[in-house]
């Protein structure tokens, strides 16, 4: 559809307030908003201001409706002076109406109202046709006095300054909108590249506004593009569309589960973990899904405590990893994860595979068995060592899941290591391995756990103390003789 204007900014009244610090601020904003989507988006956008339209109406007797109605996006800003004029309400009753008025349930699929908050409102304070619109916080809040503060607009543009990085946010997420209405979205919808990005608690919002420009930065789109509806069945209908296009989903875990979506028995972020799960759980499904657990959480919500101590229990399966971290290393394992996603199928080779698990400095030791897995053939995984421990945890599960068969040997390393590996060969169908192991070697003097051993029963399982020769040689027969058999 075709717009007379791109963008209509609403702000309040400045009939009585013009030298005021909130009018000088909203002029601010307006002018950088445009320059900073015209960089985006690389065109000249039409936009209708304020004060724009009060003019228009009087010199021209142009009803504001109609106006409206040929305008693409809103953006509404609202602080408690703004909400408590009348004339601004009726002018968001306006907008609310221009957007959704006649429209059907898709149109919530492209979110056109982008409400700008400068100061904090509970949801009783702002009018109630923008309640359930997405909003963006450019105020903050110090964590000692609690009392509440406008972002202050620098003169010039610092991308570490607040505003500037919240500015950016909102204009990269307008920018997706404009292009959904045009057409542009469906034109290349192929080689658009989306996230999902789920909702989060309010201890989460800044980690959730840093993970979404990772993300834009590596080329992605996030989703959802509007606030989700608190309904169960309109929330899981909107997910799931939006789980359709992405092909991994984000969520990030805080102090708090939440309060329940009208309907449901679950918080919004639970409910969304379940819908990417039930996705996840479709056999051919794409979607992939990263939960982050700060390492440093402190949580006094027993609900929440109890909610996280079951996702880490259970929701560690095929398609899905949980990092317990700080941030920075949950950036690295998500950049590690977005690789694994964009890199072609490598082409696969015919020979078995084995891998061999051990701790760096032990490699020497290994010598003799790596030269007659060579003689036969058999290609050699090694586990991941880096300094940085980048994506560790990711490789040896694909390890895990790729491998024909598995050496452990334990050297001079702890038993609570040891231990630790072969609890993973338990949890390998969890990692999405199909098929038992032709052949596991554990080379341990040490005993091993029986009640462990007895999830892996179904698999050729060789004990030795030493890794001589004659074990080397037994492992690479029993190998090649499970192959002739299955």
């Amino acid at each position: 559809m075709n717009y007379e204007y791109d963008i209509f900014i609403s702000y309040g009244s400045s009939d009585d307030d013009e030298g005021s610090a909130l009018s000088q601020w909203a002029a601010k904003f307006c002018e950088y908003l445009s320059v900073v989507l015209k960089r985006i988006t690389k065109r000249d956008l039409t936009f209708l201001l304020h004060d724009d339209l009060r003019a228009r109406k009087q010199l021209l007797g142009t009803e504001s409706p109609v106006v409206l109605t040929n305008t693409a996006i809103f953006v509404t800003l609202l602080s408690p002076e703004y909400a408590g004029s009348e004339s601004y309400q009726r002018e968001l009753k306006e907008v609310y109406n221009a957007v959704y008025q006649g429209t059907n349930n898709t149109s919530r699929y492209v979110n056109r109202i982008f409400k700008v908050l400068t100061m904090p409102m509970a949801e009783n304070q702002q009018p109630d046709c923008l309640v359930n619109e997405l909003g963006y916080d450019f105020f903050e809040i110090n964590r000692y006095t609690k009392k509440s503060k406008t972002l202050e607009i620098p003169e010039e543009d610092l991308t570490g300054e607040k505003f500037w990085s919240k500015l950016i946010d909102l204009a990269y997420d307008i920018n997706a909108s404009l292009e959904l209405l045009s057409g542009k979205d469906n034109q290349v919808k192929e080689s658009k590249k989306y996230v999902y990005l789920a909702e989060v608690s309010f201890d989460q919002t800044e980690s959730r506004d840093e993970i979404k420009r990772e993300l834009q930065h590596l080329g992605y789109n996030i989703l959802p593009l509007i606030k989700l509806p608190d309904d169960k069945e309109q929330a899981e209908a909107l997910v799931s569309n939006y789980l359709d296009r992405s092909v991994l989903s984000v969520h990030l875990m805080g102090a708090f589960y939440g309060d329940f979506v009208k309907n449901a028995k679950n918080s919004m972020i639970d409910l969304q973990n379940i819908i990417a799960r039930s996705k996840i759980s479709v056999s051919g499904s794409r979607l992939k899904r990263l939960i982050w657990i700060p390492s440093d959480l402190k949580t006094t919500d027993q609900r929440q405590s109890l909610y996280l101590n079951r996702l880490k229990r259970d929701e560690s399966s095929a398609g899905t990893e949980i990092v317990e971290a700080p941030i920075e290393v949950f950036k690295s394992v998500l950049r590690t994860k977005i690789d694994e996603i964009e890199k072609p199928v490598k082409e696969i080779s015919p020979n078995s595979k084995v891998y061999v698990i051990f701790e760096n400095g032990n490699r020497n030791e290994l010598a003799r068995f790596y030269d007659i897995l060579a003689q036969n053939n058999i290609d050699i995984i090694e586990p991941e060592f880096s300094d940085q421990h980048t994506g560790i945890i990711t490789m040896h599960k694909q390890n895990l899941v790729v491998a024909d068969a598995v050496l452990i040997y334990k050297g001079n390393s702890s038993n609570l290591w040891f231990n630790a590996k072969v609890q993973d060969l338990v949890k390998a169908p969890g990692f999405g391995k199909e098929k038992p192991y032709n052949v596991i070697g554990l080379v341990t003097a040490d005993n091993i756990d029986e009640n462990v051993l007895k999830f892996i029963h179904d698999t050729a399982i060789q004990k030795s103390e030493w890794l001589d020769e004659a074990f080397c040689l037994s492992f690479v027969n029993n190998l090649k003789q499970e192959e002739d058999d299955r």
